[in-house]
């Protein structure tokens, strides 16, 4: 399943570059960094890419998420930092859905 949720991230990406400015462009690659202090996505860029990322993995792996809460928002180490870290944190909540 987290080989799926990747590509799925990987897609998001994707479509999220679509929208951002030439510099601003993630890499596509598993080692991505997302989200300050590293990574290319800024606050509204961020929430851009968490609903496309949402929408995705319910149209192509049929499952139904919030990513964000205040506890993902405001905890010391996101899970949006890096696409491994996105991707264990989706399997986790996948797994606590069931």
């Amino acid at each position: 399943m987290r080989d799926k949720v990747k590509e799925v991230i990987l897609e998001a990406i994707v479509e999220t570059n679509q929208l951002m400015p030439e510099g601003k462009k993630i890499e596509r690659s598993l080692e991505a960094k997302l989200s300050a202090p590293e990574g290319k996505l800024d606050s509204l860029s961020l929430v851009n890419f968490i609903v496309c990322l949402e929408e995705k993995l319910e149209k192509k792996l049929n499952i139904t998420l919030a990513l964000a809460n205040g506890d993902t928002m405001t905890a010391g180490k996101t899970p949006f930092s890096d696409v491994d870290n996105l991707s264990q944190y989706i399997c986790e909540l996948i797994n606590k859905s069931k």
